[in-house]
């Protein structure tokens, strides 16, 4: 199984992996609501990716993790062009690792796409690994 490749080991993964677990966890403990069985996070969001984990206390498979991949809607200057078929294999590289992993992927709108996959319990180290977003040169 290939592993995010594109992202070199550093502070900010293990600060992700840490940020992870730790909302994970924190969710599972969370007490069920009357009105929302289900409790919903933002983990990350980067210029492409976003990425939620919600906890269903009604669900066998209580934890979803849905990572989002829409273009960056921010101006891109002229000169910048050239990166974007780059940027945009790099984020399609991420998917492919994701659905290496056992994510489904779904095209909700032709500019987004949508991996999601339930768990039963807290995924891991390679699944959370996976997730970690590409970084973008700007």
């Amino acid at each position: 199984m290939k592993m995010n490749s594109h992202i070199p080991r550093s502070e900010a993964a293990s600060s992700f992996l840490s940020r992870f677990m730790k909302l994970a966890s924190d969710m599972k403990e969370t007490k069920e609501d009357e009105t929302s069985p289900e409790v919903t996070a933002l983990l990350s969001r980067t210029e492409w990716i976003e990425i939620a984990l919600t906890y269903s206390h009604k669900e066998q498979s209580p934890l979803k993790v849905e990572v989002e991949l829409a273009a960056s809607d921010r101006n891109i200057e002229q000169e910048e062009y050239h990166k974007l078929p780059k940027t945009m294999i790099s984020h399609m590289d991420y998917f492919l690792d994701l659905l290496r992993v056992g994510f489904s992927v779904q095209i909700v709108d032709e500019c987004i796409w949508v991996a999601s996959k339930q768990f039963d319990k807290i995924p891991d180290l390679g699944v959370v690994e996976a997730l970690i977003p590409p970084l973008i040169d700007h």
